[in-house]
């Protein structure tokens, strides 16, 4: 299914729901992460967008659906953006930027075994901001992205950031 390029701009960065962008969730016995993204980004140098001051926005609309593990684990998701020119690769863990006090984790302290969890499966959808957790330079590139995840990898997208050029004024 083909998207509007143009509803990425209305993606709420770093939330976790579905949006219009978001994949569709597969079947039930699927086990996975799929992506969309947008073909296209453009900044301007100097402006900071969103929560984090990031400069650009870049949404990485998923989902994901991956077994429960019968002991905690806590890894972070991880976007991996790779430069289609040079080949360079940048990585960033997806972790809450929310600087207030943690919870506590709420399967803390509970004991579970292989077959207490067997066949069960966790599936949520992400919409991280690329350029909030991975480190890419203010420049005019294109990338090859994809997210892991546990055991996962996601499908791959390309995504051209383009710097907007001042308009001269007269």
């Amino acid at each position: 299914m083909k998207i509007d390029q143009k509803l990425f701009l209305d993606v709420e960065l770093n939330s976790k729901g579905p949006n219009p962008c978001s994949p569709e969730k597969p079947g039930a016995g699927w086990r996975g992460i799929i992506i969309n993204a947008p073909e296209q980004v453009k900044f301007k140098r100097g402006e900071k967008v969103g929560e984090y001051g990031a400069f650009a926005a870049i949404p990485i609309c998923g989902y994901y659906c991956v077994n429960v593990p019968s002991v905690p684990d806590e890894k972070p998701m991880r976007l991996i953006a790779t430069n289609t020119k040079d080949g360079k690769t940048y990585t960033g863990q997806v972790t809450e930027l929310d600087t207030s006090p943690d919870e506590p984790s709420p399967r803390e302290g509970i004991s579970v075994s292989p077959e207490d969890v067997k066949g069960l499966a966790i599936g949520k959808y992400f919409n991280p901001n690329l350029a909030d957790f991975v480190k890419l330079p203010e420049e005019s590139a294109a990338y090859k992205v994809w997210v892991e995840f546990r055991e996962q990898r996601s499908n791959v997208v390309t995504i051209e950031i383009v710097e907007k050029k001042s308009e001269p004024t007269f």
